[in-house]
C-alpha cells in the first residue's frame, strides 16, 4: 500500500489557476531587463521574434498577463514565413494557456509544435520539443493516467533533452521521472533519477537560468524526503541541512512549504511527533489557510498522520474529513485517504463508520489497475534502458566498421593468396584425417548417442521437479489467495458484526470471541503471507529474504542477515525456489537449533548464487533418525533442481553450517 502520493513539484506553473504555485527564491528582476534589452537591440526579425517568444514564457512565469500576452504577439507576428519559429510558436501559445481549463487545446497547440520541429536537427528544436514533452507529461498525470505521465517523460522528455545538450532540461526531465516512481513508492529507482537530475542542475548555467538555485533546493527538498522514506535518516538530514543553509537568505520563499513538509517526516520517522506538528503547521500557514493548494493538502495529510501516533484520533477525523472535501484531490490521494479515514474510526471503536468508510474505499479503488500501473511503469524503464543500450552499441559498430573498413581493404588482395595455397593444403590434410579417424569417429558417435540419452534422461527429471515446484507453489499462491481473499475477509466481516453490537450489556463470552477472532485473522494473514510473501512479488528476493529474517528473529535469538550482489533480473521461479529454500533452512534453525544466534549469507556472483546458513546451536546427527524431520529432503529437491551442491557441517553442541552453491 502507498502510505502516500508525493505531488509533482515543477519549476513551470502546470495547475490551474488556484492551485498554481511559482517557485521562488528572489527575484529575476535582472535576467528580465538583459533579455527585454535582447529584444529592442535584436539586429534581425527572426532574433526579434525568438526573444519574444522568450519573453512571453518569463513573463507567464512572472504572472504578468498583459506583457505576456504582448510578447507573444509580437513573437507570433515576427514568425511568419520562418518555419522553425512559426513551429516553435505552438509550444508558447500553448504554455500561454495553462492555467486555463481548456486542456485540449494546451495538447493540440504542444503536439502540432512538435510534429513541425521534427524537421529541424537543431539543440534548439530539441529543447522546445523536450519542454513540450515535460508539459504532455504533466497533463497526463492530471488526466489520473501516471503510466502516459512516465511514457512522456522517459521516452520523449529525456532522449530530446540529451540530444539538446541543455544540462537544466536534462536535469528537470530526471527529476519528472524521478517522482513518478515516486508515485509508484519504487523509492530506490527514483533516487537513481532525483541524484542525476540534482547533479544535473548544478552543473548548469546560471545565467540562462537563473531558477538554478530553485531547482537545486527544490530537488535536495525531494531527495531528503526520499531518503526519511528508505530510513537514511543521516542522509535526508544532510540534505535538509543543505537546502535550510540556501534557503535561510529567502526567509518569505514559498520553497519553505516544501521545507517543512520533508522536515516534519523526518520528525516524524524519528517518533517526534510534536515537532513534526510544529513543522506541518509552519507549512499549512505559509500556504495562507487556502485548502485549495496541492502542497498545503500535503501538509495536512502529515499532520493527520502525526495526530494518528499521538492518538488525537478526533482531531485527525476531523482534519480528514475537511481535507476530502477538497475538489483539487488527485485519485490516487484519494484512494488512500479513504482507508485511513476507516483505519482511525476503527482505532475509537467506532465500527459503524469503519465499515462505511471501508466500502467507500473498496468501491473507490482498482487494486488490479495499482498493480498493472506499477509494472507498467517499470517495464516502460526496461524498456528506455533496452533502447538507449541499443543506440551505444550501433554507435560503436558503426565506429569499428569504419576503422575495419581500409585495414580489410589493404589486406584483400594478400589474403585471397594464402587463402588459395592454404585451401591446397586444408584439403590434403582433411583427406588424410579422414582416413585415420573415422574409426575413432564410429566410436565417438556412439559414445555421444549414450550422452545424449543421459542428457534426455536428466532433462525429464528437471521437467518433473520444474513441474512438481511448480505446482507446489501455484498450489501454495491459491491457498493464500482464499485465505487472505475469502476466509480473512469473512472473519473480519463477523468480527465488524459483533463488535457493532448495541453496547446494552457487556457480555464476556461474546468479548472473548471478538478478541480470538482478531488473533485468529492476524495469525491467517501471517499464514498467508507466508505461503507468498508480498515483498518477493513486489520488492525482489533480497527484500523478501531480509523480511523473513526479520519476522523469524526471537527474543534471545538474533537473526544477521548479510547480502551482496542480488539481482533481481532472474526468473521468477528462481527466485521463489531460493527463498524457499532460505525459508525452510531458517525455519529448521529457529525451531530445532536453540541457538542464540543465526547467520544467513547470500552472495551473487553471475549464474552463481551462493548461501550460506549458520547457528550456534546444539547441532544434531547427519546420519541419524531425527534429521529425517528437518526437511532436508525436500531442500534437497530444490537443490538439485537449480544444478546446485549442498554440504552441512554439524556435530552436537558445536552448532550447525549449511554451504550451498547454485545455478541460476
Amino acid at each position: 500500500m502507498r502510505k502516500y502520493s508525493i505531488l509533482l513539484f515543477c519549476l513551470i506553473v502546470f495547475f490551474p489557476a488556484k492551485a498554481q504555485l511559482l517557485i521562488k527564491l528572489g527575484n529575476d528582476s535582472t535576467y528580465v531587463k538583459r533579455v527585454e534589452k535582447q529584444f529592442s537591440t535584436a539586429s534581425s526579425d527572426s532574433l526579434k521574434a525568438y526573444t519574444a517568444l522568450k519573453l512571453s514564457y518569463i513573463y507567464k512565469r512572472e504572472r504578468d498577463t498583459e506583457k505576456m500576452k504582448f510578447y507573444l504577439d509580437q513573437g507570433l507576428a515576427l514568425s511568419k514565413d520562418n518555419g522553425f519559429l512559426e513551429a516553435a510558436g505552438h509550444f508558447y501559445s500553448a504554455f500561454s494557456m495553462v492555467g486555463g481549463s481548456d486542456m485540449a487545446s494546451i495538447e493540440a497547440q504542444l503536439r502540432r509544435g512538435d510534429s513541425l520541429l521534427r524537421q529541424f536537427d537543431l539543440p534548439e528544436a530539441y529543447k522546445i520539443r523536450g519542454n513540450s514533452w515535460l508539459v504532455l507529461g504533466t497533463l497526463e498525470q492530471m488526466k489520473g493516467d501516471e503510466k502516459m505521465g512516465l511514457d512522456a517523460y522517459l521516452n520523449h522528455a529525456l532522449p530530446l533533452a540529451q540530444k539538446s545538450g541543455d544540462q537544466f532540461l536534462i536535469g528537470n526531465a530526471n527529476k519528472f521521472v524521478g517522482i513518478i516512481f515516486l508515485n509508484a513508492n519504487e523509492r530506490i529507482k527514483a533516487a537513481e533519477y532525483l541524484d542525476r537530475a540534482l547533479m544535473f542542475f548544478e552543473e548548469s548555467s546560471q545565467e540562462e537560468y537563473p531558477n538554478k538555485p530553485e531547482a537545486i533546493v527544490e530537488t535536495t527538498i525531494i531527495i531528503a524526503e526520499n531518503n526519511v522514506h528508505l530510513r537514511k535518516l543521516d542522509l535526508a538530514k544532510l540534505h535538509l541541512d543543505k537546502a535550510q543553509k540556501m534557503l535561510e537568505p529567502y526567509p518569505g520563499s514559498n520553497l519553505y512549504l516544501f521545507y517543512y513538509h520533508a522536515e516534519g517526516a523526518y520528525y516524524d520517522r524519528l517518533g517526534q511527533y510534536g515537532k513534526a506538528l510544529d513543522s506541518f503547521d509552519k507549512g499549512i500557514a505559509m500556504g495562507g489557510g487556502n485548502s485549495e493548494n496541492y502542497y498545503v493538502n500535503r501538509m495536512k495529510y502529515g499532520k493527520f498522520e502525526a495526530l494518528l501516533k499521538l492518538q488525537e484520533y478526533p482531531r485527525a477525523i476531523e482534519l480528514m474529513q475537511a481535507l476530502l472535501q477538497s475538489p483539487i484531490l488527485l485519485p490516487l490521494d484519494k484512494r488512500i485517504y479513504m482507508k485511513k479515514m476507516a483505519d482511525a474510526y476503527a482505532q475509537i471503536e467506532n465500527f459503524k463508520e469503519a465499515y462505511n468508510w471501508s466500502e467507500k474505499y473498496t468501491v473507490f479503488k482498482d487494486s488490479l489497475y495499482e498493480a498493472k500501473y506499477e509494472a507498467d511503469l517499470i517495464e516502460l524503464e526496461k524498456k528506455y534502458e533496452i533502447s538507449q543500450k541499443e543506440n551505444e552499441i550501433l554507435l560503436l559498430e558503426s565506429e569499428k566498421q569504419a576503422g575495419e573498413y581500409e585495414v580489410k581493404t589493404a589486406r584483400l588482395n594478400s589474403l585471397l593468396w594464402a587463402i588459395g595455397c592454404i585451401s591446397l593444403l586444408i584439403a590434403v590434410a582433411f583427406l588424410f584425417y579422414f582416413l585415420q579417424n573415422s574409426k575413432k569417429m564410429a566410436e565417438q558417435k556412439e559414445l555421444n548417442h549414450q550422452q545424449q540419452l543421459r542428457d534426455i534422461e536428466h532433462q525429464q527429471k528437471l521437467k518433473l521437479a520444474r513441474a512438481m515446484l511448480s505446482g507446489e507453489e501455484k498450489e501454495r499462491q491459491r491457498i493464500a489467495r482464499d485465505l487472505h481473499d475469502g476466509l480473512s475477509g469473512a472473519l473480519s466481516g463477523i468480527k465488524i458484526k459483533l463488535s457493532s453490537r448495541p453496547e446494552v450489556q457487556s457480555i464476556p463470552v461474546v468479548d472473548e470471541a471478538i478478541l480470538q477472532l482478531g488473533n485468529s485473522i492476524d495469525e491467517l494473514r501471517r499464514i498467508s503471507s507466508n505461503m507468498m510473501p508480498e515483498t518477493l512479488v513486489r520488492l525482489g528476493l533480497e527484500v523478501a529474504i531480509k523480511d523473513l529474517c526479520i519476522s523469524l528473529a526471537l527474543q534471545g535469538m538474533e537473526i544477521e542477515f548479510q547480502a551482496n550482489g542480488i539481482g533481481n533480473n532472474m526468473p521468477v521461479e528462481m527466485q521463489v525456489n531460493i527463498y524457499r529454500i532460505v525459508q525452510e533452512l531458517l525455519s529448521n534453525a529457529v525451531k530445532h537449533s536453540q541457538a542464540t544466534k543465526i547467520l544467513v549469507q547470500c552472495l551473487q556472483n553471475g549464474d552463481i548464487f551462493l548461501i550460506t546458513v549458520e547457528d550456534n546451536g546444539k547441532g544434531f546427527d547427519l546420519v541419524g533418525t531425527k534429521s529425517a524431520g528437518l526437511g532436508l529432503p525436500n531442500i534437497r529437491k530444490r537443490v538439485d533442481y537449480m544444478q546446485g551442491q549442498m554440504e552441512i557441517d554439524t556435530s552436537f553442541e558445536q552448532g550447525t553450517t549449511v554451504n550451498l552453491k547454485l545455478c541460476v
